[in-house]
């Protein structure tokens, strides 16, 4: 099969697997619109204040394979130059795919999340010495400040910074990626506006690995509007007489 094809296949494909909401749909199944609960992000970090550590991490876990998976099964496919395109920024194409597929999914309006967790597995998958630089940064910058967008924002610019110096420090690294980290840093920054407006007001939630107060809320909300739902259905389901003047009671 020809290599243009292969890739385009391979981005389609990775797209579609990126945008499958797995937050959402962790959160769904405990009866918890995570829309309606904290930040109303999909991603893990809201699941997990959502819905505790396990179901976070679970989703956490998801998506970084939504990122990986792809971008690997590329490393595998696409191993040719096309049109002077180095293999390897033909990898992180396929993966760039799947992080936009996480940010603009289909699933739900063309929103989504913001592309950290699934952009992690994306890097590891096509350029892991970049990826694992930058989760370190990210795991430093959490640690002493234990706030996730902070952490997220500087990790993705450490990123472009790894992909711009790693090419000339380890063999085999292509500086050919770097358009694609620099594109995907200002995009993931853009998604992170709110919170570094939240930052700087004071108001940005400290992360936790502790259940969310507002998640019984959110379950009952969710649980009203459903019952409110159903009754408008059956209320206009339901035959109306018209009466008129004269008409017995």
């Amino acid at each position: 099969m020809n290599n243009a094809v292969l890739l385009a296949i391979l981005s389609a494909v990775a797209f579609f697997s990126g945008s499958i909401p797995y937050g959402l749909i962790i959160a769904k199944a405990k009866g918890i619109d995570i829309r309606k609960v904290g930040s109303g992000n999909i991603g893990a970090t809201n699941v997990m204040r959502a819905l505790g550590t396990k179901l976070g991490l679970f989703a956490f876990v998801l998506d970084v394979l939504k990122g990986s998976v792809p971008t690997i099964i590329a490393n595998v496919m696409l191993r040719e130059k096309l049109g002077g395109l180095d293999p390897q920024a033909q990898w992180f194409i396929v993966g760039s795919f799947s992080i936009l597929g996480h940010m603009l999914s289909p699933f739900v309006g063309f929103k989504g999340g913001k592309g950290i967790a699934t952009g992690l597995g994306a890097s590891l998958g096509a350029a892991p010495f970049q990826g694992l630089s930058a989760f370190a940064v990210f795991i430093v910058v959490l640690a002493v400040s234990r706030y996730v967008s902070l952490a997220s924002v500087v990790a993705v610019w450490a990123a472009v910074a790894f992909a711009a110096s790693m090419p000339f420090l380890i063999p085999g690294q292509s500086l050919q990626i770097l358009p694609f980290f620099l594109f995907l840093a200002g995009f993931i920054t853009y998604k992170h506006k709110s919170n570094m407006k939240r930052l700087k007001e004071g108001t940005e939630p400290k992360f936790s690995f502790k259940k969310s107060g507002t998640v019984a809320q959110a379950a009952e909300t969710t649980k009203a509007e459903e019952v409110v739902s159903q009754a408008v259905v059956e209320e206009s389901a339901t035959p109306k007489r018209r009466i008129t003047v004269g008409d017995p009671e």
